[in-house]
């Protein structure tokens, strides 16, 4: 899969003409998944390569910059598409200068032009441009000019709700994994791969494998979680994500200490799938008091996984 962080190297890959899908994809829920299928068929009868436009930082970060919203990093989103089959993602910078193109030029200039769009999938929703001028019914008017095709697809449903970043949001808010996984159709997971921390943990008695997550996401708190990657199966853990307000953190970290577990992790590729979360992130009153609910964090997810064994079998 080619990761393009600009339009101009685009040139180098001698493109023809392409299969194209734009959004955000936050989450990588079953109506993304829906739109990379219906991309994935009609790429392969035309012989074409699958495009994903993304863009970084996501436009409603960027127009709220003060909240965390983003549900998923930038690496699990490429996992997730490079598994999928997608040939090329093009990661554009969303900035001032990004925001104040018109959707004219957008199409034009990007996809017309550097991009040679022949198809276009986008959801029925999908808006975009300067002030979100553009819509379907914008790029159906250029398919007609250009002669390219494009398409939008209905959003899907659970039950009766509409399947949306937005919700998924308000379930991890919630701390509602049981929803969200079905919602999601897999379990809920972040990856990445082990660094070294300020041993933090490690001196107060608790040793943690850290992740940078290089930008905050939506989720705050200690969960109950199982980790892959370290072990021939999975692994029980409790899961820190967050700042670390008590001793005035400045970085937004996942920290997970496994549970019964002292090996040397550095380095390794993890995933750390989210079960049950535990409290909300809090500001203790010095350290000691937050050695004592660290304490009581692990006897929660500790008699969380003796009563339910199956979730380290399944």
């Amino acid at each position: 899969m080619h990761f393009l962080k600009d339009l101009t190297s685009i040139n180098k890959l001698n493109l023809q003409q392409t299969a194209i899908t734009i959004g955000n994809f936050d989450g990588m829920h079953p109506g993304h998944q829906a739109i990379f299928t219906k991309l994935k068929t009609y790429a392969k009868t035309h012989n074409m390569p699958v495009v994903v436009i993304l863009f970084e930082p996501q436009p409603k970060e960027f127009f709220t910059s003060d909240e965390a919203i983003r549900i998923l990093p930038l690496r699990d989103k490429l996992l997730f598409l490079k598994n999928f089959g997608v040939d090329i993602v093009v990661c554009l910078r969303f900035d001032n200068k990004f925001a104040a193109i018109t959707a004219e030029s957008f199409i034009q200039k990007i996809l017309i032009e550097s991009l040679k769009v022949k198809y276009l999938l986008v959801g029925d929703n999908f808006r975009f441009g300067h002030k979100q001028q553009g819509d379907t019914k914008l790029l159906q008017q250029y398919a007609a000019r250009y002669n390219f095709e494009t398409e939008n697809i209905p959003i899907k449903n659970h039950g009766l709700q509409r399947v949306s970043s937005t919700w998924l949001r308000e379930l991890l808010r919630a701390g509602d994994f049981v929803m969200l996984d079905r919602v999601l159709c897999r379990k809920y997971a972040l990856t990445g791969k082990v660094g070294y921390g300020e041993r933090l943990g490690s001196k107060l008695g608790f040793p943690t494998i850290n992740i940078n997550l290089r930008k905050p996401l939506l989720m705050r708190g200690v969960y109950a979680v199982r980790v892959f990657g370290i072990a021939n199966k999975s692994l029980p853990a409790v899961a820190n994500i967050g700042y670390r307000p008590t001793v005035c953190g400045k970085k937004f970290l996942l920290e997970v200490h496994v549970l019964n577990f002292s090996d040397n992790c550095y380095g390794k590729c993890v995933q750390i799938e989210f079960i049950k979360k535990i409290r909300r992130e809090k500001k203790f009153n010095g350290i000691d008091e937050l050695k004592q609910q660290i304490t009581r964090d692990i006897v929660v997810a500790t008699e969380f996984f003796e009563l339910n064994k199956n979730i380290l079998s399944s």
